[in-house]
């Protein structure tokens, strides 16, 4: 909602100055866990739009709102599975676990990492007071700071640290009693969150330069105050306006100045934070990975070097020897971002282009499949939500039902890469429509990814859904398909055994008149045989375009589309 001058506002509890309706310490249970998280999903829920308007930093990509409501649905959904009087450890572990494995972006691999800490700390309680809120929030802030490589003050991570810091001392003022009130624990870390949203302007020059508070800051405010609400069963909601004092940059008392090419700023104590490492990256890359805690510690090294808003959050059990974790990046090589993983299970790979247009509301959403690595950024950047199939990728049904929620659409079209994919994506239309989903998702015909970038091909011309679906069914239709396999092991034949193939491919593919023919390009395959492929079919179309891409893909050898 907008306040009377134009300031982006939202409705929270604000208790400052206020009596609350119930300060009487009361049992926090399993049903009390529900409760606060039924609570943060409705408050997150109302507020979606209005954070997503907030969203400055890292990337004003407006969905801050959006990712923090999307991952606290997953760890809700989670708590569908279990009976109605389990025990608060189970609810809260629950919670966590649907959390860790829906996180979107960067507000939702923290929230993630949020959950989990409090889970830990509940997983052995039925029931809790005070003293142990406390010390699961002092453990929630630590693991939300490191969920990410490099954090960065004016954040959430400043709004969550604070609450823990008040939590704490309230903690300790009730020391001596036998039993500390969780509602004077909740209601502190409340009040402390309220007063370090209103600072971050002046922590960070981007929220300054608009005026604003940050986003992921004002979604956790959102999630303290449902607890405290919860808790207390206090209702005190009036608009707070969530624009910086003074409104934009230069009115914030203390905020930084910084050149227009944002390499530093300094907050009000005088740090230092170089912002350019952290407004870089084009593409957003997020992966679930099966792997050890040293495995996730040295790829949460790796993708610090090659992008920014890093996030590789999750852990190991007890005993066992991997865990699962939830990859979050920002960075200009999508490609390298997945490689990175260097041979560890991964599993539900997304790619979104961070800095194209905002869609409008009624546009098409469309999920992009495909085996070839080279074709992720060149899909994503021409508006498709890609999801990279590996070979051994046990989830894809789940990476395309993912994608589906990211595109931020209400009607989504998927294009499948093959058999494989095609078989995933109607399983994910009939999952959608079997639970009575406002979303209206489609499986649009496509034969490999010749046909897929195709598709995706026409989306630059689309404006309405129902026009976008027209477009991209239409460049599938117009496409014939076909394979080049290798005639042997991949990445290994004999080059004149291949070359043969794809002369022998390619003619009887191409007929006279012909435009185009997309070549999609194989691991290992030489020159030579891309060279030998096209003459061949200049020599049956002379007029004939062809457009190679590095596609990558271990097989086949290649993937061909003809206009």
């Amino acid at each position: 909602m907008t306040d009377a001058d134009g300031g982006v506002s939202v409705l929270f509890a604000q208790p400052r100055g206020r009596q609350w309706e119930d300060d009487r310490s009361r049992v926090f249970d399993g049903a009390v866990m529900r409760a606060w998280i039924e609570r943060s999903h409705a408050a997150l829920a109302a507020a979606r739009d209005e954070l997503d308007a907030l969203n400055v930093f890292p990337v004003p990509d407006s969905d801050t709102g959006t990712n923090l409501f999307l991952t606290m649905s997953e760890g809700r959904a989670a708590l569908a599975e279990l009976p109605h009087d389990a025990t608060l450890g189970e609810v809260a572990q629950a919670v966590a676990d649907g959390a860790l494995m829906g996180a979107r972006g960067n507000s939702g691999i923290i929230l993630s990492q949020y959950l989990r800490a409090v889970g830990a700390t509940f997983a052995e309680q039925t029931e809790v007071e005070g003293g142990l809120w406390a010390s699961a929030l002092d453990r929630a802030a630590l693991s939300a700071a490191e969920a990410m490589a490099e954090p960065v003050e004016g954040t959430a991570l400043t709004v969550v640290a604070a609450a823990s810091d008040a939590a704490r001392r309230a903690a300790f003022l009730a020391r001596g009693r036998a039993e500390t009130p969780v509602a004077e624990v909740v209601r502190a870390a409340a009040e402390a969150s309220h007063a370090a949203l209103a600072l971050t302007p002046s922590l960070l020059a981007p929220l300054a330069e608009r005026g604003v508070v940050d986003a992921g800051g004002a979604g956790f405010v959102l999630l303290l105050q449902a607890l405290a609400d919860t808790v207390t069963g206090s209702t005190i909601h009036v608009p707070v306006v969530l624009t910086a004092p003074g409104g934009p940059r230069g009115a914030v008392d203390g905020a930084a100045e910084s050149d227009a090419s944002g390499e530093c700023i300094a907050d009000s104590h005088g740090h230092e934070h170089h912002l350019e490492h952290y407004q870089a990256g084009d593409y957003e890359v997020m992966y679930v990975l099966s792997a050890s805690e040293e495995a996730a510690d040295d790829l949460r090294a790796r993708l610090g070097q090659i992008g920014a808003s890093v996030g590789v959050v999750g852990g190991v059990a007890p005993s066992q020897p991997r865990g699962l974790w939830h990859v979050h990046v920002h960075t200009n090589d999508p490609v390298l971002a997945v490689a990175a993983a260097r041979g560890e299970r991964i599993r539900q790979v997304c790619v979104r282009y961070l800095r194209g247009a905002r869609p409008s509301a009624d546009a098409l959403g469309l999920v992009a499949c495909t085996r070839a690595p080279g074709l992720i950024a060149p899909l994503a950047a021409a508006g498709a939500v890609v999801v990279f199939v590996d070979a051994g990728d046990p989830g894809v049904r789940s990476g395309i039902a993912r994608a589906v929620v990211d595109s931020g659409r209400k009607r989504v079209g998927i294009l499948p890469c093959g058999p494989r994919t095609a078989a995933a994506a109607l399983e994910v239309v009939g999952s959608f429509t079997a639970r009575g989903s406002e979303l209206q998702v489609e499986v649009l015909e496509s034969r490999g990814e010749a046909a897929v970038v195709a598709g995706v091909a026409g989306l630059a011309g689309a404006g309405s859904a129902q026009d976008a679906v027209a477009l991209v069914s239409g460049g599938v239709a117009r496409t014939r398909t076909g394979l080049v396999a290798w005639p042997g092991r991949p990445g290994a034949a004999d080059v004149a055994a291949l070359m043969q193939a794809a002369v022998t491919g390619a003619r009887d593919l191409v007929r006279p008149g012909d435009e185009v023919l997309t070549v999609v390009t194989g691991q290992g395959v030489p020159r030579a045989v891309v060279d030998a492929l096209a003459a061949a079919a200049s020599g049956v179309a002379p007029d004939i375009e062809v457009i190679e891409l590095e596609g990558g893909q271990v097989s086949p050898a290649f993937a061909l589309g003809v206009e």
